[in-house]
């Protein structure tokens, strides 16, 4: 004989119940998925990631870029035009929604944007600018206000008297061009003399060469400005064993240039504040693939950083 047990019919109502409700949320959590899997990918290019300053951008934007659930690749051109040309094509192929663009050389960059404009795929520069108006906002700092900053800040360290050399950044970028048209302009209306400068590239390395290079063509010189943070560690470096060495200020406010300032070794910098600009131009990436129109152009803010002056 065999035994049948029949289940009650409220236990069978519960069943189908569960399982009802088993696949309405399989059904949504695919739907989710299926949604996040094509969510418009974010692709930022940054021309040298071995430079803490850089490597803050980077950092902010893949925060910002998870906060709003947009995933983001990154990548490092090593300032080579070559590969940055390279990897925007490589965004191109992976179809990111926007491309957000560290500019290798502000004159020469314009061919590689070219190429994401012909496809449709909005570009956003940060940092530096390029010379052309294609990309749809650019996210920066005011160099020039900063290079007059800076100048203001040598003026009243050397009580008005003296001469001065600046260490340029790479000189094909609107960056190192606005830093010293800020800075050259308003030393020129006081009454110190900018006798010289040298190249280093925006490099600690290069700048500790052009220092070298300076001190030996200008001993006299009583200040130096170094047009980012990385060179004037550099140039720091190269005045380890001069007897009177020139007081040195640099322009980003990194990390390293803040701790040289707190033992005394670097005097100031001029800070900027690369987290807000990484987070920024995700914000404005995010808008942008939301259908929101976005402004052509964000400035971030600026701050003098002095041993007594060191912001929270």
């Amino acid at each position: 004989m065999v035994r049948v047990d029949h289940q009650p019919k409220r236990t069978r109502l519960g069943i189908a119940i569960r399982a009802l409700l088993i696949c309405s949320l399989a059904l949504l959590l695919s739907a989710c998925e299926k949604q996040s899997r094509h969510k418009p990918q974010l692709c930022l290019i940054l021309s040298n990631v071995s430079n803490p300053f850089f490597a803050s951008i980077r950092d902010a934007a893949r925060k910002e870029s998870a906060r709003h659930g947009y995933p983001i690749d990154t990548y490092d051109s090593e300032n080579s035009l070559q590969k940055e040309n390279t990897l925007i094509q490589q965004c191109i192929s992976n179809k990111a929604g926007v491309i957000l663009l560290n500019p290798t050389d502000s004159f020469h960059s314009d061919n590689a944007v070219k190429l994401a404009s012909e496809a449709k795929i909005p570009v956003i520069t940060l940092d530096r600018a390029i010379r052309s108006n294609l990309a749809v906002s650019h996210v920066s700092s005011d160099n020039i206000i900063g290079g007059q900053m800076a100048a203001n800040l040598l003026e009243r360290f050397l009580k008005g008297e003296g001469d001065i050399g600046m260490l340029v950044g790479i000189p094909d970028t609107d960056t190192a061009q606005q830093r010293g048209k800020g800075f050259i302009e308003q030393i020129k209306k006081g009454p110190l003399t900018l006798v010289g400068s040298e190249v280093g590239n925006f490099d600690r390395h290069q700048g500790k060469l052009a220092m070298q290079r300076l001190i030996k063509k200008h001993p006299q010189i009583k200040a130096v400005f170094a047009q980012n943070d990385e060179m004037a560690l550099g140039a720091l470096q190269a005045l380890l064993d001069h007897p009177s060495p020139p007081i040195v200020i640099g322009f980003d406010g990194s990390k390293r240039a803040l701790s040289a300032i707190e033992r005394g070794l670097l005097t100031a910098t001029i800070a900027q504040q690369p987290d807000e600009m990484g987070s920024t131009a995700v914000k404005l990436a995010a808008q942008l693939l939301e259908g929101d129109r976005i402004p052509p152009s964000v400035s971030s803010p600026l701050a003098q950083v002095i041993r007594t002056n060191k912001p929270n």
